[in-house]
């Protein structure tokens, strides 16, 4: 009987520890982030949808890349380095945006995308949610630009 009652003492202690530590916050942990989606690209502008109504969401950063094997880069608009790209809108959590090409640049160059592109360089970009802390969704490609 002594056996089994200290057996069931030390289950006791155990689970009232792995309820404490479970119940602390400490790995709590923040959703998936819904992704922009409804992409179009034209040859001066990037148009898409968001619907982002998660407590943590604050906004959408833009993406570019030179060659599909290459890494997306953030751009911002021309003369700022905020991200994300487009603050969250307080007024409503679903909205459509158009974006002007000619607005945006690389973050690390100090050129705009159509002084790139008459350099002879195209690009591919992209879009994603960001979160408050870092968090992002998938990124969203527009394709390739200057539209061929």
């Amino acid at each position: 009987m002594r056996f089994r009652s200290l057996l069931t003492r030390e289950i006791i202690l155990f689970l009232a520890l792995i309820a404490a530590i479970s119940s602390c916050g400490i790995y709590e942990t923040t959703g998936a982030l819904n992704p922009p989606f409804g992409q179009q690209i034209t040859e001066t502008t990037l148009k898409f949808t968001g619907d982002n109504s998660e407590d943590y969401f604050a906004g959408y950063v833009l993406w570019y890349k030179e060659d599909v094997s290459e890494e997306y880069r953030v751009c911002v608009y021309q003369g700022t380095a905020d991200i994300p790209t487009i603050p969250k809108d307080e007024n409503s959590t679903v909205n459509t945006y158009t974006i002007y090409i000619d607005d945006l640049q690389p973050v690390d160059e100090n050129a705009s995308f159509i002084m790139l592109k008459d350099e002879g360089r195209s690009f591919y970009f992209a879009v994603s949610s960001y979160g408050a802390n870092g968090e992002e969704s998938e990124k969203v490609e527009f394709g390739i630009w200057p539209v061929q």
